[in-house]
């Protein structure tokens, strides 16, 4: 985890995945930018569908209906906002589907530099199942992660420079 930042908010047994990115944009252009649902499928590798569940679209208790296509599998989830500090930290949960959280840890570095720690948890269930499928996604996370922090960064800048 990123400095002495608490435990996600439950234990993600099978993978956990850290990155961090310097963006240069202001760190609120940064974090706007990840806070707005609509942008998500643009810049979340492998994520199909992230459609609002209820009218908060952001902040804390905002949740969403979403769905991440990882090589020939599809992971439905429901995710809600369990921590929310402008400019600072967006935390994701999943409540129902496949067990996953995100957190979003935004700092400034300067007027026009930021910051982005990502963090990746993911648990597929134990068993022979579990397990076959973990053979099948373990070689696109990675992938998926590095395409995750790059596409987010490309399309940060460019928004921020229009």
């Amino acid at each position: 985890m990123f400095g002495h930042d608490p435990p996600l908010p439950y234990s993600v047994s099978v993978k956990n995945i850290e990155r961090s990115s310097t963006i240069e944009v202001p760190v609120s252009a940064a974090f706007e930018y990840v806070d707005e649902a609509a942008n998500v499928p643009k810049w979340m590798y492998g994520v199909s569908t992230f459609e609002p569940l209820t009218e908060q679209t952001h902040g804390l208790g905002a949740t969403f209906k979403s769905a991440m296509v990882v090589g020939p599998k599809t992971f439905p989830s429901v995710m809600k906002c369990t921590a929310w500090e402008q400019n600072k930290l967006i935390v994701m949960e999943s409540i129902e589907g496949t067990i996953c959280v995100t957190r979003w840890k935004f700092t400034e570095l300067g007027p026009t530099s930021t910051r982005v720690d990502m963090e990746f948890g993911y648990d597929l269930g134990g068993g022979l199942a579990g397990k076959a499928l973990n053979k099948v996604v373990e070689p696109v996370v990675g992938v998926a992660v590095s395409s995750t922090e790059n596409k987010l960064r490309e399309l940060v800048e460019a928004a921020h420079a229009d």
